[in-house]
């Protein structure tokens, strides 16, 4: 078994590429050897109903692979790792830190995908991603605040209201506490009529019952829409003849540039006030 040392080179990975979703990405967490060994029969029993031969047998011989080398580990030991499978079985052990992102999002302990690439985006996005948006759902009188993204959620509080000032109260302070931007606000309730009259730019409103999927839908067309509206601005500004080109930075920067260019630009405003 060939083992990765380190979480950046699943990276070279996102180069294999076949044409009949015979590449197999799975992980194992908090399991021991005869829950994974069952995980893998099933699996096996599940290619052997596939009617193409070629890939039956290229499925089949990459399950049977791994299986073989997991019937080797010992008894008592517990697996808590990511496995790519192709002619070869890579192995990458979860570290604490990545435990601790099982634990605290309470993630799946099993997962498996079979494609034509190997599910890298996906595993990277689960264990690097911490940018969420935020929504509170409204039931009878319960607040429910969480924090979600494409592949990660989590409740951050609950709290009860009493009447509506008091629910208003809690979003208020809740907004303030965890310097939240922007806060979905949803549920079938009388109550949250009452936020529209609050004439908060914060919230987003929405008197339904929403899943997660329909969040990170509506989340992500309000970022598609706002990113257009930006661009759309940059390109009017570029056309303007008043426009101050050297201001303008093209390309992906990363964040440390950021900073300095943020810092240099803030400089430069206090330079040209104190002239003034």
């Amino acid at each position: 078994m060939n083992e990765l040392q380190t979480f950046e080179e699943l990276n070279n990975f996102k180069k294999y590429e076949e044409n009949r979703g015979t590449l197999i990405t799975l992980y194992f967490y908090k399991s021991n050897k005869e829950e994974v060994l069952h995980i893998i029969t099933k699996e096996l029993n599940k290619v052997s109903t596939i009617q193409n031969v070629s890939i039956k047998k290229k499925l089949n011989d990459r399950l049977y692979n791994l299986k073989i080398k997991v019937e080797k580990i010992d008894d008592n030991y517990i697996i808590n790792s990511l496995f790519l499978l192709e002619n070869e079985v890579y192995e990458y052990k979860f570290t604490q830190k990545d435990i601790q992102i099982f634990i605290e999002y309470k993630l799946r302990n099993f997962y498996i995908k079979k494609d034509s690439i190997f599910d890298i985006d996906y595993i990277i996005d689960l264990f690097t991603n911490f940018e969420f948006n935020y929504c509170c759902q409204i039931t009878k009188n319960l607040t429910k605040f969480s924090k979600i993204n494409m592949n990660k959620n989590k409740v951050i509080m609950e709290s009860k209201f009493l009447n509506e000032k008091s629910m208003i109260e809690i979003i208020n302070t809740f907004l303030l506490d965890h310097s939240i931007n922007t806060l979905l606000v949803h549920g079938i309730n009388n109550n949250i009529k009452c936020l529209i009259n609050e004439k908060n730019n914060k919230l987003i409103i929405k008197n339904e019952e929403m899943t997660n999927e329909v969040i990170i839908k509506l989340f992500s067309t309000r970022k598609y829409e706002f990113n257009n509206e930006l661009l759309e601005k940059r390109l009017n500004d570029l056309n303007n003849p008043k426009t101050n080109l050297d201001s303008y930075v093209f390309g992906k920067l990363k964040k440390e540039i950021r900073g300095l260019i943020n810092s240099i630009n803030i400089n430069n405003i206090i330079s040209s006030r104190i002239l003034i």
